[in-house]
């Protein structure tokens, strides 16, 4: 059985599963510049960087991160981000049914 570890500061609620408790959370490290104004607000740019706190890989072993996170972990193939969201009467996101993968991430796993 393949090991699940959340790397999200949230817990994530597959339907139909456990949730998944957060053990801890990968940041991108960014900076930003000021490059124009409009009408008196600033206009910046944001270049963003290293990941930190990530894992090294570990057998049978997969990592749910940030969409944002697995963006920057192209060389990675045990990276997971949270999949199609299931919401309540209100709109509010209350689990996801599945976890998705993004093609630069694509591998390990049977399609």
């Amino acid at each position: 059985m393949t090991k699940i570890i959340n790397l999200t500061p949230h817990e994530i609620n597959i339907v139909g599963h456990e949730p998944i408790l957060s053990s801890g959370s990968v940041r991108i490290t960014e900076t930003s510049h000021v490059i124009d104004e409009i009408n008196g607000i600033d206009i910046i740019v944001k270049k963003f960087g290293k990941v930190d706190g990530m894992p090294k890989p570990q057998p049978d072993t997969v990592f749910v991160v940030s969409l944002m996170v697995a963006q920057q972990l192209t060389h990675r193939d045990d990276v997971l981000t949270v999949g199609e969201t299931v919401r309540n009467e209100a709109g509010q996101v209350v689990g996801a049914k599945n976890f998705s993968r993004l093609p630069q991430n694509h591998g390990r796993l049977e399609d």
